[in-house]
């Protein structure tokens, strides 16, 4: 038996049992071993504890930082398949890592010196051309586009006044700050200019006063050509909308539209033996005929030629009725009988899919025979969809004066208004007007002056300048 193999079989080598045992003694490179496999084994509980973090490790000499290789070895004449004698062979392996003495030469090393100098320079040179990135795209990106500039009736305010105005009151509205007057046409809509010489007088005191002015047509209504038209005139027999009663019955209106005063929509002639609609109690012309629709191009025109800076339409949802002349269905009204005006819906009567082709007609005049001059409507608009064309709203500063006309009392109420207003709306820039007497005068001006909006406001009402100059500022 080696003398350096510790014998742990229990047997001597002739397989003979004695009670007596001797020990040799034990040679110094043994002793160590030994030492070695107990600091093994201590190491090893160590790291197997709980609490064990690693931090005994840190703590163990230098030359305690070693690992050991354990050799389990069948003792000599002991069978390898048989498993009653073996013996440890424990042997020190190498230290973990390199030493300081090995790390020098690689890092002396040319290769690896060159290997360092290329990398530290690819580094600051990949940082500075990400520098210089980064400098180009913040120099080459496009800037911000500036909102742009609003024009005069944009900007507003806007007042209304009569023929009967001065100069000298119309330059008086300029000092306050006011952009822009309109002024009513109160003659037949078809009547030209120069059917009135006060308003022609009008429109020269606006120039002369350096204001603006927006004349106010109500297109719908004429009596100009009735009688031609009644008379079956060839020039003039589809100016108006006449209809038979689908059943041949005189008496009987064609179908269940009404006036809002909650009669009939439809008036008999007995001369041209046919109903003639008038909704409002005057012949309403037919804006379907190509004649009707040019006969008043003429007259915005002429408005336009002669100093006028904008076109306001009134009753411009009711132009154009629908084509087949179907009854109205009853509308969602609770407050509303059978044989009242607003019990029904008015979706045959108002608001028609091609009412915003007519419109674009007159909008282009406008435009063309102004700088960029307004193209409004009167009315207050439930909805926008009837005065587009291919998704272009027709018209300039929808109006939806409820929010300002009811009862108001609290801000929380106004927030509410303002924000159904800008859905109906669809946050078009649109017309602010109020008539509320439950506010006071100075709350709906900082209201209405500091939203998105052109505002209307009274002719004798002045607005603090200091609104205006925050309403002109960025």
């Amino acid at each position: 038996m080696d003398k350096n193999k510790l014998d742990v079989s229990g047997k001597d080598a002739n397989n003979t049992t004695t009670t007596n045992a001797t020990y040799k003694p034990i040679p110094e490179a043994e002793y160590l071993e030994e030492q070695a496999l107990a600091r093994l084994s201590s190491h090893a509980k160590n790291h197997n504890a709980p609490e064990a973090d690693g931090a005994h490790e840190k703590m163990l000499p230098e030359d305690d930082k070693l690992t050991h290789s354990v050799k389990i070895i069948p003792s000599p004449g002991s069978p390898e398949k048989k498993a009653d004698g073996f013996v440890l062979d424990i042997k020190p392996s190498v230290v973990i890592g390199m030493g300081k003495e090995e790390l020098m030469k690689y890092a002396n090393d040319p290769f690896w010196v060159r290997l360092r100098w290329f990398l530290f320079i690819c580094f600051w040179l990949l940082w500075a051309a990400m520098l210089v990135g980064a400098i180009l795209i913040i120099i080459a990106a496009p800037k911000c586009a500036p909102p742009e500039p609003k024009t005069w009736w944009e900007e507003g305010p806007l007042t209304e006044v009569n023929t009967k105005i001065t100069t000298d009151e119309l330059k008086t509205l300029k000092s306050r700050g006011i952009n822009g007057v309109i002024a009513d046409w109160t003659l037949d809509a078809l009547k030209t200019l120069d059917d009135s010489a006060d308003f022609k007088s009008l429109l020269q005191k606006a120039k002369d006063a350096d204001i603006d002015l927006i004349v106010g047509i109500e297109p719908g209504t004429s009596s100009l050509y009735f009688n031609d038209s009644e008379a079956k005139d060839d020039t003039y027999v589809n100016y108006y909308i006449w209809q038979n009663n689908p059943k041949g019955n005189s008496t009987e209106p064609p179908n269940n539209w009404l006036t809002p005063s909650d009669t009939s929509a439809w008036i008999y002639s007995e001369i041209r033996k046919q109903f003639y609609y008038a909704p409002f109690g005057k012949p309403w012309l037919n804006y379907r005929d190509h004649s009707v629709q040019q006969a008043f191009s003429k007259v915005i025109s002429k408005f336009l030629e002669s100093g006028a800076h904008g076109i306001r339409l009134s009753k411009a949802p009711y132009l154009l009725v629908d084509s087949d002349f179907a009854s109205e269905n009853v509308g969602d009204s609770v407050n509303a009988a059978v044989g009242q005006y607003n019990f029904y819906s008015h979706h045959k009567t108002r608001d028609q899919p091609d009412l915003g082709i007519l419109l674009k007609s007159w909008k282009n005049i406008v435009k063309n025979k102004t700088e960029n001059g307004p193209f409004m409507l009167r009315d207050d608009l439930s909805s926008l969809e009837a005065y587009k064309v291919n998704g272009s709203l027709m018209i300039d500063l929808p109006r939806h004066s409820q929010v300002f006309n009811e009862k108001l009392i609290s801000g929380i109420q106004i927030k509410k208004a303002v924000d159904s207003a800008y859905h109906t709306l669809e946050k078009k820039w649109g017309l602010w007007e109020s008539s509320n007497t439950g506010l006071d005068r100075d709350v709906i001006d900082m209201v209405t002056m500091l939203l998105p909006g052109t505002t209307v406001i009274p002719m004798n009402h002045t607005i603090n300048k200091e609104l205006i100059s925050y309403r002109k500022s960025p």
